[in-house]
C-alpha cells in the first residue's frame, strides 16, 4: 500500500467505492475481524459482498482516503422498517485502517453516510457494534446514535 500524505485534510477524498477498491476493502475487513469478534474475515465471500453492493442502487459502500489511497470504509443497504413505515439503512462495515485511527476520518464518512442517507430519504441508520468494542460505542455517541435495548440474532441458512 503506498503511504498516504501526513496531511490528512488537504488530499484527502470520499467517494463510493469502485471495482478497483474491493481488494483494498477486503484488507480494511480483515482489521475489523480482529476487533469485532463476530466478525469473521473471508475474502472470497467479502468481495463477493462488495461486488454485490457496489451493483445495488440502494446500497452504497463509501471510501475515505488520502492521496490515492484508501484508508476507511462503511457500507450501508436500504431496508423497509414496519416501525418507521419506511426505508431504513442498515450500516455495517465501519473501519478506518488502525493506524489513520483518531484523525477525525470516520467523523467524516459518518457525515458523509448521513448525506447519502439524508438523499436517499432514509428514516433511521442502524449499526451492529460488538459489546465490548467501547471505543466504537464512544465514536458512535459522539455522532448522536444511541444503543438499542434490542439484541441482535442470526441463524445461518443452509445454501446448497
Amino acid at each position: 500500500m503506498p503511504i498516504p500524505p501526513r496531511d490528512s485534510h488537504s488530499l484527502r477524498f470520499i467517494r463510493t467505492a469502485q471495482r478497483r477498491d474491493i481488494d483494498r476493502c477486503c484488507e480494511l475487513l480483515g482489521q475489523l475481524a480482529k476487533i469485532e469478534q463476530g466478525f469473521k474475515h473471508n475474502p472470497t465471500l467479502q468481495r463477493k459482498g462488495l461486488e454485490a453492493l457496489l451493483l445495488r442502487e440502494d446500497a452504497v459502500v463509501l471510501v475515505i482516503g488520502m492521496g490515492e489511497v484508501v484508508i476507511g470504509m462503511l457500507s450501508c443497504q436500504t431496508v423497509i422498517s414496519t416501525s418507521m413505515g419506511a426505508e431504513v439503512g442498515l450500516v455495517e462495515d465501519v473501519v478506518i485502517d488502525q493506524i489513520f485511527r483518531g484523525r477525525g476520518l470516520g467523523s467524516a464518512l459518518i457525515h458523509a453516510l448521513y448525506q447519502w442517507a439524508e438523499s436517499h430519504n432514509l428514516r433511521r441508520l442502524c449499526l451492529l457494534a460488538e459489546g465490548d468494542n467501547h471505543s466504537a460505542h464512544a465514536f458512535y455517541e459522539t455522532h448522536h446514535w444511541q444503543k438499542s435495548t434490542m439484541h441482535a440474532w442470526y441463524v445461518e441458512m443452509p445454501n446448497d
